[in-house]
């Protein structure tokens, strides 16, 4: 007894190297998305550091005022709540909780950038 013909040309092989890849696909994403990193904020004023916020010390949400501008910190990320800019986009921006974020207000010349104090995985290369 002959086996019929595959129409479109998909092997055992074929399937298992797919199944392969959706699986390591899905771990590196479970990693990323829900991976606990250590993580600290760096917050710039013109260009200079001002302070370091290490979320894993946090206990209770509280406010940072540098520049002209009101950062809200909690202990699973920081935002801007208020700034004296006239365009206010750097409020709209909302709360940054990934390595890699960054956020600015421009005008203030205030600068916020996530960084994870240990070497956990980065999505993102530039």
């Amino acid at each position: 007894m002959r086996r019929p013909e595959n129409p479109i040309g998909v092997r055992r092989g074929d399937i298992l190297v797919l199944s392969v890849m959706l699986l390591l696909t899905a771990a590196m994403f479970a990693a990323d998305r829900f991976g606990k990193t250590d993580l600290c904020a760096e917050i710039y004023e013109s260009g200079t550091l001002v302070q370091t916020v290490n979320f894993s010390d946090v206990t209770a949400p509280y406010t940072l005022t540098v520049g002209g501008c009101t950062l809200t910190v909690a202990s699973d990320g920081i935002a801007f709540t208020d700034a004296d800019c006239p365009d206010g986009l750097c409020v709209r921006r909302g709360k940054m909780t990934q390595s890699g974020d960054s956020m600015a207000c421009v005008p203030n010349r205030v600068t916020v950038a996530l960084r994870a104090k240990s070497g956990g995985v980065d999505a993102v290369t530039y």
